[in-house]
């Protein structure tokens, strides 16, 4: 590294400490990466060069927004990513349990002699036991 570039980094580095020193700690999360923050703050102050500390200032929170609106898309994507999966799986967890009710009904059928003749109250005998199971069990 030369001179100059050596010099160039000393300088970002002491206007970083400076901003974070006036205007408190910079907006990043713990589970956000700190040098891609000071990376937009750094090509921001390079490519509009303020020539004041309202110049500084203004950049300072323009890097600001930038973050939190990138922050906000970030967690727009990963919350409907999430609802979409809680989805499948509750259309899954419907599909099993439907699949276990007709499967017991079949053997519930397969138990009963094939020409034995049923009265309606014997067809319904455990009608209401299953309802009353299936509002027991947890909402999804």
């Amino acid at each position: 590294m030369t001179d100059a570039q050596e010099q160039a980094e000393n300088v970002t580095t002491a206007k970083l400490a400076r901003l974070e020193r006036l205007f408190g700690r910079f907006p990043v999360l713990s589970s956000e990466n700190r040098q891609d923050y000071e990376e937009l703050l750094i090509c921001l102050l390079e490519h509009h060069t303020p020539r004041n500390f309202l110049g500084e200032r203004l950049i300072k929170y323009l890097a600001d927004e930038e973050w939190e609106i990138g922050r906000y898309k970030r967690h727009k994507v990963l919350l409907m990513e999430r609802r979409f999966r809680a989805r499948l799986a509750f259309q899954a967890y419907r599909e099993k349990a439907t699949q276990q009710d007709k499967a017991a009904l079949a053997t519930k059928l397969a138990e009963q002699s094939p020409g034995q003749m049923i009265l309606p109250e014997e067809a319904l005998e455990g009608v209401i036991a299953d309802i009353d199971a299936m509002l027991k069990r947890p909402a999804q």
